[in-house]
């Protein structure tokens, strides 16, 4: 447009770029004038006493974008000019929108853009950029707690992993109480098969083992026997009493107890004429049994009588 001025006297015009542009070339009467500052520029014309012209013109503003990444994932760019495999040229105006993908026991831990924090967003939009600006990403590894919970008579060693490593391995050792076993383990609900020590890593968060000790119970089991029956007793619990009961057959009676191999007759308890007791105690393995049985002997007396 123009602008009427009084003759002899001064008149000033400032150029102002808009936001994402620069000053690229002022051209007074024609002629290009040199020195601009390309953020903003005045210049004045003085006494004035004929016409004059000025003009400007405006580029867009670029500016390069640098990124990097810690180790443990990568990140994809998307938008701007490629200058390499770490830089972007952008306008005011553009979208660089990067992802981000960790390694496995990895996550995005922290973005920063020009030193500055900006959290851990995935993907994360850069925009409205106007200077040239860095942005680094770090990676970290994941950690993983794990708490026990112990049921039963026992130790667990050690009782709780804490914050430790997706890679690290944690080693848990159990220890039955005199008479007890290890009955089952359970990871957050979920059956686990019986390992001692189990060794647990590559996990996440927080996790809950429970470990289960119970009675031991050992199973007697008999030989064959003739002339006569062993009755088994169910399942002994460790250090109790295991009770078989023998019974003879008709005409026959109970002659020996053999436990494991081994003549035992002393753990023989009377019933009747044909049944007896074994009873063994403070039984601390299973066991194997055996009998003999006998035939009775009768005595016939003899009377005579007449001449």
């Amino acid at each position: 447009g123009e602008v009427g001025v009084a003759g002899l006297t001064n008149q000033s015009f400032t150029i102002t770029p808009d936001i994402g542009y620069l000053i690229d070339t002022v051209y007074v009467d024609g002629v290009p004038v040199y020195g601009v500052d390309p953020s903003g520029w005045t210049y004045t014309f003085y006494n004035v006493s004929a016409p004059h012209t000025i003009a400007a013109v405006f580029v867009r503003e670029q500016y390069e974008v640098t990124f990097s990444h810690s180790l443990g994932g990568t990140l994809t760019v998307i938008g701007g000019d490629s200058i390499n495999e770490n830089t972007r040229r952008v306008y005011y105006d553009d979208i660089l929108e990067f992802s981000f993908l960790p390694d496995e026991g990895y996550q995005l831990s922290d973005i920063q853009v020009n030193n500055i924090s900006v959290g851990a967003q995935n993907p994360y939009q850069l925009t409205s950029v106007l200077q040239n600006t860095t942005l680094n990403a770090d990676f970290e590894v994941l950690t993983y707690s794990v708490t026990v919970v112990k049921h039963g008579f026992g130790t667990v060693t050690p009782m709780a992993a804490v914050d430790s490593s997706y890679f690290t391995t944690t080693a848990f050792t159990f220890t039955p109480s005199f008479c007890r076993q290890i009955d089952s383990l359970q990871l957050d609900g979920e059956w686990l098969s019986i390992s001692n020590p189990l060794e647990m890593s590559h996990l996440v968060g927080s996790h809950r083992l429970d470990v289960y000790f119970g009675e031991v119970y050992y199973t007697m089991t008999a030989e064959p026997v003739d002339h006569g029956t062993i009755t088994l007793p169910p399942p002994v619990v460790c250090s109790g009493n295991a009770v078989f009961g023998l019974k003879a057959d008709p005409c026959y009676s109970v002659g020996h107890f053999y436990l494991d191999g081994e003549q035992h007759d002393e753990y023989l308890h009377y019933v009747s004429s044909d049944s007896m007791r074994a009873i063994v105690f403070d039984c601390r393995a299973p066991h194997t049994v055996s009998a003999t049985f006998i035939q009775k002997a009768y005595t016939a007396a003899l009377t005579a009588s007449g001449s």
